[in-house]
């Protein structure tokens, strides 16, 4: 099973409203697809220590050993309050092997390349366990409960809110694009107007795809046309089967 790129016209739709700060770089129209087979370190700041890999094939590929620590933040695309981020991914290796998970972040990126996006500074993370086959979201590594389950290796979609300066809201979806989950979380500690975008794996060896970042404007600031755009995306589905 593979994960579907998204159908890009929803997203024109989403640019016309919210302005020209959706694109930079490998951003079209707010959505990063991962086209190709090269990456694109301009926009992207890779980190794999000790050790791990990141490749691109249609979709971004990360992979890491029990001792690693791998993940991908944008250098400037960044999500301001009012705005969200969601990704698709799919994991291809290491289920059996433990607990693994697929991370989705908003970070202050303060460690920039010397440390994992996990020590930041400030960083609102949301990933899926598959040893738990549950959702999770995180304030700086702390949080409570799960947010709805899933059963691997069928592609998830991981989205991150920023309704308000104090409040995110994490949601997880299925494949057809149904809701499994959602939580509404009032924040400790202050977080900067601007978070940038990684993605990464964490707590054990594995091999995770993921594809279709997308930027968004949070339920009602985007007003009706924005809102069907998302809608169309989202039941276009995740695999092309």
């Amino acid at each position: 099973m593979r994960l579907r790129k998204r159908a890009a016209w929803g997203f024109v739709a989403l640019a016309a409203w919210w302005g020209p700060s959706l694109t930079s770089a490998a951003f079209v129209d707010g959505a990063e697809t991962f086209d190709g087979t090269t990456l694109d370190t301009a926009t992207w700041q890779p980190y794999t220590e000790p050790v791990g890999a990141i490749t691109q094939d249609d979709r971004l590929i990360l992979s890491r050993d029990l001792s690693g620590r791998v993940d991908y933040v944008t250098r400037d695309v960044a999500v301001g309050i009012g705005q969200g981020v969601r990704v698709d991914f799919e994991i291809l290796e290491g289920i059996d092997e433990g607990s693994v998970e697929a991370q989705l972040y908003l970070t202050n990126n303060s460690a920039g390349d010397t440390a994992a996006t996990f020590f930041d500074s400030r960083n609102l993370a949301f990933f899926y366990s598959s040893g738990r086959r549950a959702f999770f979201g995180r304030e700086l590594g702390s949080g409570s409960g799960s947010i709805g389950f899933g059963t691997e290796p069928a592609p998830f979609t991981l989205e991150i809110l920023r309704l308000a300066s104090d409040t995110v809201r994490f949601a997880a979806y299925r494949e057809d694009g149904g809701l499994i989950g959602a939580q509404t979380r009032t924040l400790e500690l202050d977080f900067p107007d601007e978070l940038f975008v990684g993605v990464g794996i964490g707590n054990t060896a594995a091999v995770i795809a993921f594809d279709n970042v997308a930027i968004v404007p949070t339920p009602g600031t985007g007003g009706l046309l924005a809102l069907a755009g998302l809608a169309l995306w989202r039941r276009r589905g995740l695999s092309a089967g």
